[in-house]
């Protein structure tokens, strides 16, 4: 599976990306939301990881504009907060 990892912490990115790679996935990460929808419209996923709070483009904005696109509407997401961590 190729996923696209989004939140604006390194130290969330840095745990989470070598779990998801044990389990045998594909990961890419993007540190906000603009930057994710900038890789999502280049590159076709199988699911979106999402933090809710980040600047540039919160979760919840990024979410709605991916699943307005025709191109990512129809990739799941796991909408997530790593707030007090």
């Amino acid at each position: 599976m190729y996923i696209l990892l989004i939140d604006d912490k390194k130290s969330i990115l840095d745990f989470v990306t070598p779990l998801l790679m044990a389990g045998g996935h594909i990961v890419e990460t993007a540190l906000n939301g603009l930057d994710a929808f900038e890789k999502a419209q280049q590159q076709s996923f199988d699911l979106y990881i999402i933090d809710h709070l980040m600047p540039v483009m919160n979760g919840l904005q990024l979410s709605k504009n991916l699943l307005s696109n025709p191109f990512t509407a129809n990739t799941p997401i796991i909408f997530m907060t790593t707030q007090n961590t």
